[in-house]
């Protein structure tokens, strides 16, 4: 009797009960996280606030909104692909460091096949060897040369997205002021 009690009680690493798992839903990651918030300015929005019906108002928050977003987008797009450059140009520079040594380790081993003392002899020569120091340093330059050409790149994208959002942003108040002109000749007209 006492085993099947045993058997019946909860181990003790056995998850808590739901309610103590608060903020689990609201902390997951939906996969759009983006750095950049996209929101109204105000002085934007009271441009907005004065336009005559609610639609306009929805209808240009909708449009800002949206032009904005596609900066964005294209701006995350522009450094998602910058970052694969990066990564793909370390990848080359360590690739090409291994086919290095792999070349040189497959002609030791040649050396070392061959029958001929003159020729093994040539293999603890100084002008022969490998020189790993360099092939560490030449790695590492080409490194630190991917990585300050990601920043250069990086900074133009960011330099970039700003004159794009700018852009938007005098747009979109010019056709704010041009619309609440026209509400303005308008209500001056029935007047």
């Amino acid at each position: 009797m006492h085993s099947q009690l045993d058997t019946l009680m909860l181990p003790k690493t056995y998850p808590p009960p739901y309610e103590e798992h608060n903020g689990t839903a609201e902390e997951a990651d939906d996969g759009n996280n983006h750095t950049d918030k996209i929101f109204v300015p105000p002085r934007t929005m009271k441009k907005v606030m004065a336009l005559k019906t609610h639609q306009e108002r929805i209808r240009m928050v909708g449009e800002y909104i949206m032009k904005k977003g596609e900066a964005v987008e294209a701006k995350e797009k522009a450094l998602s692909h910058q970052k694969r450059a990066l990564a793909k140009t370390i990848k080359d520079a360590k690739n090409d460091i291994k086919n290095l040594r792999r070349t040189y380790w497959q002609r030791v081993q040649n050396i070392l096949d061959a029958k001929e003392p003159l020729i093994r002899s040539l293999l603890f020569s100084k002008s022969y060897g490998l020189d790993l120091l360099a092939c560490d340093a030449l790695l590492a330059a080409r490194k630190d040369e991917a990585r300050l050409l990601h920043k250069l790149e990086t900074e133009k994208i960011e330099d970039e997205f700003q004159k794009a959002s700018k852009r938007v942003d005098e747009e979109y108040n010019a056709l704010l002021d041009a619309m609440l002109a026209s509400d303005k000749q308008a209500a001056e007209a029935e007047v």
